[in-house]
């Protein structure tokens, strides 16, 4: 039989996250999971990447991933492809239980490769500074707007309205870090349990090489919160006199914004600092790998 590389299959780095062996995670495959594999199947796999478009024979594959075995899995979840799918396009990412998707985000952010591993902490400490300074100089807004609202309880709808908004855009702040450090996101969509929420599909954070980059992804999350809370704290200020409803409005939106953005700075397992810390300590082992697994797996 003869056989192809999936053009859109991507290998990363090696990478030493938490309990078990190192390992390297392989995306684009056609089954829509994040793949993990030992070093030794990811090295030659990189290599079959770099054969992308050039027809391979079974022995081929076989003496280059070391048996029949692995290249008949690879066939199987589609890392590898028959002849005739060549030009197939790339898969969707995979279902999982309790997610609805909403849209892809990737044609919304055509942005060019940046430095997220440095912009992202930089504008982060600044925007959590001067958050800090405008929500002390304002504190006394928030029970003057919690008081409005019980009042006027529709306030409290929009506010909710708001809030809803606030974290999309916290969403959407990890997918353009992603696609700023040269990955995809391709799901943005709602989470139906253990809670309600959205998510942003980000499985090719373990291709970037720099633990620094991975971790900015994460990161982009509570820093675009911050921003946007900056932004609508100003807002409210501005408009206290002008339109104390709307300002009560953007006050509770933003404290209960900022409430949610402290939480996922927690670091616990799920929050967004628990991740970044996770590749942060992530570690690249100097030397060679025994065998760990022999087959692709589904990464956890």
């Amino acid at each position: 039989m003869t056989v192809v590389i999936n053009p859109h299959v991507r290998v990363g780095p090696l990478l030493q996250l938490g309990a078990g062996g190192p390992r390297r995670f392989v995306d684009g495959a056609d089954c829509g999971r994040l793949l993990a594999v030992d070093r030794e199947l990811g090295d030659a796999l990189e290599g079959l990447t770099r054969r992308v478009g050039e027809r391979l024979e079974d022995e081929d594959v076989d003496r280059a991933l070391g048996s029949r075995e692995r290249s008949r899995e690879l066939l199987r979840q589609g890392v590898l492809r028959v002849a005739e799918d060549a030009d197939r396009p790339v898969a969707a990412p995979a279902a999982r239980p309790g997610r609805l998707h909403l849209f892809d985000p990737a044609p919304l952010l055509p942005v060019r490769p940046a430095p997220i591993g440095v912009l992202v902490p930089l504008v982060g400490v600044l925007a959590v500074v001067v958050l800090t300074i405008a929500a002390v100089t304002t504190r006394g807004l928030l029970a003057d707007s919690v008081a409005r609202s019980l009042r006027e309880p529709v306030l409290l709808l929009v506010a909710a309205v708001l809030l809803v908004g606030c974290v999309l855009v916290h969403e959407l702040g990890h997918a353009l870090a992603l696609s700023a450090g040269g990955g995809r996101s391709r799901s943005i969509g709602l989470t139906l349990y253990p809670l309600p929420g959205l998510y942003t599909e980000m499985r090719s954070v373990y291709l970037l090489d720099s633990r620094w980059d991975r971790a900015a992804v994460f990161l982009a999350g509570p820093v675009t919160t911050a921003l946007v809370s900056l932004v609508l704290l100003s807002a409210g200020t501005f408009l206290r006199e002008a339109a104390r409803g709307a300002a009560a409005t953007l006050t509770i939106a933003v404290w209960a914004n900022v409430l949610l953005g402290l939480v996922n700075l927690l670091p616990v397992p799920g929050s967004d600092a628990h991740q970044a810390l996770r590749h942060l300590g992530a570690t690249t082992p100097p030397s060679p790998l025994t065998t760990t697994r022999d087959n692709v797996e589904a990464a956890s």
